[in-house]
């Protein structure tokens, strides 16, 4: 993210089409990422005067973090610092709504995603040398940089306004695996239709209300 709020892919991590799985690129969605050479981006705790805290101390940032080598904090957020966001993000979706499957927590984060236009992701030899970032869903980014806020609130009205009919144009896939229905519903389109049904305006208004009370 810059300073003015906007999204840039990161050059530091990667993505791809699957070349053992058709159809399969990955990700499918994505945290917050440092930019190379060290993403050095958010401070994360980790043990004082260990290898990473001294030599990522003083200096200037980047790709120092201007701290002692002894504090415990370090400008360290690659890959594994962005997977734990989604995890957190996957967890709040489904205490919103615990009748969720994995798949449909799955469908309630990427439909809530922020998408992402701009930048590259990093290389992936013999594959590609980086792919850009662009509207809708790509292989930089997937959909976008995961918004854990905007997926608790589709999640939770997912579980109020559920059950409900179910429309004659979402047909059920039968080759799908067996997933948590509402009412004859798979979940992953129960959330569709709740995210794409509220529509932006309202989960805004509901963002605001939850945010200012």
């Amino acid at each position: 993210m810059r300073p003015d709020g906007t999204f840039e892919a990161s050059n530091y991590s990667s993505g791809f089409k699957s070349n053992i799985y058709p159809g399969r690129s990955v990700p499918d969605l994505c945290g917050l990422v440092g930019m190379q050479p060290g993403a050095s981006y958010i401070m994360l705790p980790l043990e004082p005067g260990d290898q990473i805290d001294v030599s990522r101390a003083g200096g200037v940032w980047p790709p120092q973090d201007e701290t002692a080598g002894n504090d415990g904090w370090a400008a360290i957020s690659g890959t594994s610092a962005a997977a734990p966001q989604l995890a957190g993000a996957a967890a709040l979706v489904k205490q919103a709504c615990p009748k969720l499957s994995p798949t449909g927590i799955r469908t309630v984060l990427m439909r809530t995603a922020r998408d992402v236009t701009q930048g590259n992701c990093n290389a992936v030899q013999p594959l590609h040398g980086g792919l850009p970032a662009s509207a809708g869903t790509d292989t930089a980014t997937g959909r976008g940089v995961v918004d854990a806020f905007r997926a608790a609130i589709t999640a939770r009205l997912q579980c109020i306004l559920s059950p409900f009919p179910q429309p004659p144009s979402l047909a059920v896939d039968p080759t799908s695996a067996p997933e948590i229905q509402f009412a004859g519903m798979h979940d992953d389109e129960l959330a569709t239709m709740v995210s794409d049904g509220l529509g932006a305006q309202t989960l805004e208004a509901l963002e605001t209300f939850f945010l200012e009370g």
